[in-house]
Formats: C-alpha cells, sequence, structure tokens
C-alpha cells in the first residue's frame, strides 16, 4: 500500500507544478458579435447540459441562453448541440449572418 500511496502522490505533485496557460476571452472586430458555447455530459445519467453566451467587441453580454440534454450519448454530443443551441438562438433572435473565427478575433 505504502508504494502505491508514494506514486499517486508524486504524480500529483508532478501534475501540480505543470503550469497551463491560462486562455482569456478575446474580443471580435467592432462589427461583429462572437457566441461562445459549451456543453457537458454526466456519464452515470446519459444526460447533460449546454450553454452560450454572444457578446460585442467591449465584451457586453448580447445573447445567452442554457439547456438540459437528456439523452445524451456522449461529450462530443453534447459540445455539438451547445453548438446548434447557440446557433439555433441566434437565428431566433435575429443574428442571421455568422462568421469564421479562425482564432483571429
Amino acid at each position: 500500500m505504502d508504494s502505491i500511496f508514494s506514486e499517486l502522490s508524486i504524480g500529483e505533485s508532478k501534475t501540480a507544478q505543470t503550469q497551463i496557460p491560462r486562455q482569456r476571452w478575446k474580443p471580435p472586430h467592432q462589427q461583429f458579435l462572437k457566441i461562445n458555447a459549451d456543453g457537458s455530459f454526466i456519464k452515470e445519467d446519459n444526460a447533460g447540459a449546454c450553454g452560450f453566451i454572444v457578446r460585442n467587441y467591449l465584451g457586453e453580454p448580447v445573447l445567452a441562453g442554457a439547456s438540459n440534454i437528456s439523452p445524451a450519448l456522449d461529450a462530443l454530443s453534447a459540445e455539438t448541440l451547445a453548438c446548434l443551441f447557440a446557433l439555433e438562438s441566434a437565428q431566433q433572435a435575429g443574428i442571421s449572418w455568422i462568421g469564421p473565427c479562425l482564432g483571429l478575433v
């Protein structure tokens, strides 16, 4: 038991020391809006949730929403449904053109 605990402790300390660069929200160009969406998945319940926020170039919220997903197949389907939910909601709100991000904004 002591050797397993020692290995776990060593592995945890290495992970704790690893610095992951923090990504910050970057605003879109002034004439655009930016949509951020995310999905979650709970394997034990075959359920999930999704949400999104639309912001202007100042970072001010323009539109936001959240929904439960049931049944959810996996994490990828939850993420996909989050994107679909965000795009459909934006369209219903009159946001009719969504441009590519390509990591440039």
